[in-house]
């Protein structure tokens, strides 16, 4: 039987994969270079081709699937457009949010991996991704103060850490959950008002429905409220209902608040003993955004051999102290999307007990002890059946490419960037709204040129007041995107529509400034800080309510 083999239209497909002696190697950076090509190289520009709006009427001539194969110049040339005005995370006038520029070691060792498409549910398809993955595992467990026998796997992001938290918790407190399901009163999972808002999700995918979500009060820093933890606590399980999990601040992106996990877990064992339960509720410490602060965990802040400055240490050395109680947790998480430069979406969840992971759909207690290579399967206790190996690569060439110091030094850098920002803009008429925060991001209420005047009054004014707040606050922030319409460089800041809520109910808005990029200085945030300080007077003049039309968007 005749093959497609001599086909003209197959030799054409044929030319679309690497050659099986991989003579075309070049091929694949030729396509790269070729895409980085279409844009211009940004001159003082955080975006990536332009900073306008973009006209995505291209996309029709797309519609229809084409009949034969196009040119690769072609696709790519058409998919590139979809990428005009990325942020550029790298661009020093990026300070929209936490997300990092990606190292390039790490995106090339992406490459790599997805060149040769490993998948991590088996080894003899993974070749060694899977020992950089346990690697990785060993040296975050020592980093979080844990000596026996841990394990940890690369998931979808923080989300998929909860949910690894949540699901394995339930095995705790509802032991025939997995044959049987949820049998009886629904177990909850305690935390606090200002852990993530996602965990009502994630309790709504795991069948225990949103409300099955606890939130006990804070404190004003935004820590938990141990007096009030302790009354949920005991009124909880004088209901009868499970505990599946406690949920507990490792660090939110704006102010980096930490729950102490050890205080938090004596409070347990107390009333745990009490009324007697059968099992420790499961506490999951969520430090998917302070974990590169672990790096600190045996800094010698008395020699400061980096030399920190000393209106910084003291921040530094507060947030490891808290940390250390990692240490206390079953769980932490890791985002190394966020401060630790890998390309999305690429996070890790670590427990203390590997045989909880490995149980956590079986119905006895096991450890899956590795074998021989070719006999190690993941997928029995991994959420994705199918893994990629390139975040497991790229966080393993982060932390052997920047070491404990690169981490050390780049936290320092941006909590004095983020200083400078800090000192400069109130100047300007931007009021402090986070000054006791230990992160290096900073929030602003831009005070309007006809109120109010300043974030306490915009609580307690009228709807009418805070919406006009609103939309002077969300139409600085495009202002600042477009350079003042060309007269100062472009800033990309973030808008928080939500931040809090007045007292009627209407939503209160700031500005946030993250510096991620390594790129930044003191004089470069200098001059960024009076160039956002200027442009604000100038479109103070300017300025014109009409009606609030501001996007939603969320903070947390």
């Amino acid at each position: 039987m005749e093959d497609f083999s001599t086909n003209p239209i197959y030799l054409e497909i044929r030319k679309k994969f690497l050659e099986s002696s991989e003579s075309n190697r070049a091929t694949l950076l030729a396509l790269i270079s070729g895409c980085l090509d279409h844009f211009p190289q940004p001159l003082k520009s955080p975006y990536l081709g332009t900073n306008r709006e973009i006209d995505f009427s291209f996309v029709k001539k797309y519609e229809n699937l084409p009949t034969h194969p196009q040119p690769a110049s072609d696709v790519l040339n058409g998919a590139i457009n979809f990428f005009q005005r990325s942020i550029l995370w790298h661009s020093p006038q990026a300070l929209q949010n936490i997300t990092p520029p990606p190292l390039l070691e790490a995106v090339a060792v992406s490459t790599i991996a997805n060149l040769y498409n490993l998948n991590l549910l088996w080894d003899y398809v993974s070749a060694g991704v899977q020992e950089a993955e346990q690697q990785i595992v060993r040296q975050i467990s020592r980093l979080a103060g844990w000596t026996g026998d841990s394990d940890g796997v690369f998931t979808y992001g923080g989300k998929g850490c909860l949910t690894y938290a949540i699901r394995i918790g339930l095995n705790r407190c509802c032991p025939q959950a997995t044959k049987e399901g949820i049998n009886g009163i629904a177990p909850v999972v305690i935390t606090t008002k200002f852990n993530h808002y996602i965990i009502e999700s994630v309790c709504a995918w795991l069948g225990i429905g949103k409300d099955a979500c606890v939130r006990v009060k804070t404190h004003a820093d935004e820590t938990i409220d141990l007096n009030d933890f302790k009354n949920t606590l005991n009124r909880v399980l004088s209901e009868k209902k499970p505990i599946a999990c406690i949920i507990l601040s490792g660090g939110s992106t704006i102010n980096l608040n930490i729950d102490r996990v050890d205080s938090v877990r004596n409070i347990i064992e107390e009333i745990c003993s009490h009324f007697k339960l059968s099992y420790k509720p499961f506490i999951y410490f969520d430090t998917v955004v302070s974990w590169p602060w672990l790096f600190y965990k045996d800094y010698d802040f008395e020699k400061n051999e980096i030399e920190i400055p000393k209106e910084i240490l003291p921040r530094i050395k507060k947030v490891v102290e808290l940390l250390r109680t990692a240490e206390y947790a079953d769980a932490i998480g890791t985002d190394f999307h966020k401060i630790g430069f890998a390309p999305y979406n690429n996070s890790a969840f670590f427990v203390k007990n590997k045989a909880e992971l490995h149980s956590v759909v079986s119905d006895a207690s096991i450890i899956r002890e590795r074998g021989v290579f070719g006999n190690n399967f993941l997928q029995h206790h991994t959420i994705e059946h199918s893994r990629s190996a390139a975040p497991v690569m790229a966080a393993w060439t982060i932390l052997q490419s920047l070491g404990v110091q690169g981490f050390r030094m780049y936290l320092a850098q941006m909590m004095i960037v983020g200083d400078v920002f800090r000192n400069i803009l109130p100047k300007y008429g931007f009021e402090l709204l986070n000054p006791q925060s230990l992160c290096y991001a900073s929030v602003y209420y831009p005070i309007p040129p006809q109120g109010p005047k300043n974030f306490n009054e915009m609580y307690d004014g009228q709807v009418k007041d805070t919406n006009y707040a609103t939309q002077y606050i969300y139409e600085l922030s495009k202002y600042f995107s477009l350079g003042g319409n060309g007269s100062f460089d472009a800033v990309d800041v973030g808008f928080l529509k939500n931040l809090s809520k007045s007292k009627l109910g209407a939503d209160m808005s700031a500005l946030r400034i993250f510096p991620m990029s390594p790129h930044i200085t003191t004089k470069e945030a200098d001059h960024l800080a009076h160039q956002l300080g200027e442009m604000k007077e100038k479109f103070d003049r300017e300025f014109t309510y009409i009606k609030s039309d501001a996007p939603e968007v969320v903070h947390k």
